[in-house]
């Protein structure tokens, strides 16, 4: 869900100012939670429900020190990521009864993306930036096995980011992949 809420955040101004808004269909979609026929629709939200919520769970405390002629600094602990809001979505059924049938998601970046989501800060030399690109063929593979084989999806997305922070180990990743 951090990557997922990371690539919305990245196509805001200025994310540690704005919100982002995402629905049960764009996360049902991006886990693969549409082929689960196994689950009922108020199954699959209420898993969503809470998935959605993981990252904001998530503390961090980040020190990041001096790098070239990015300036170090230091953020007190706080949360990943915010949920300030949530919309319910409800229908009538055949009995008259309100039925859940869609959530939405206002969430918000931690102080962090200050820091890691700035293009213009990074101009100013006070924010970091390395960019790399996670396309929606990936994340739907990777998103597609994790309920069933969650090591192999752990592995792909360390081999993910190995590679995209260490171009030396392309290599070592071909190579492990094969195996």
């Amino acid at each position: 869900m951090h990557l997922i809420y990371a690539a919305y955040a990245t196509q805001l101004e200025r994310p540690w100012e704005q919100e982002l808004i995402i629905d049960d269909r764009q996360i049902e979609s991006y886990l693969g939670l549409k082929k689960r026929t196994d689950w009922t629709r108020q199954e699959k939200l209420a898993i969503i429900e809470e998935i959605a919520q993981q990252p904001c769970k998530i503390t961090t405390f980040v020190s990041y020190p001096t790098q070239g002629k990015i300036k170090g600094f230091t953020l007190e602990e706080g949360t990943l990521w915010h949920i300030l809001g949530k919309r319910y979505q409800y229908q009538e059924n055949l009995f008259g009864e309100k039925e859940l049938i869609g959530i939405s998601f206002i969430v918000k970046p931690g102080l962090w993306a200050k820091y890691f989501l700035n293009e213009e800060g990074w101009k100013d030399a006070i924010a970091h930036r390395q960019q790399s690109f996670l396309s929606k063929t990936i994340l739907e593979s990777i998103m597609g096995i994790w309920q069933h084989h969650e090591g192999a999806a752990r592995l792909m997305m360390w081999l993910l980011f190995k590679t995209q922070f260490d171009q030396n180990s392309l290599l070592l990743v071909h190579t492990l992949m094969e195996v």
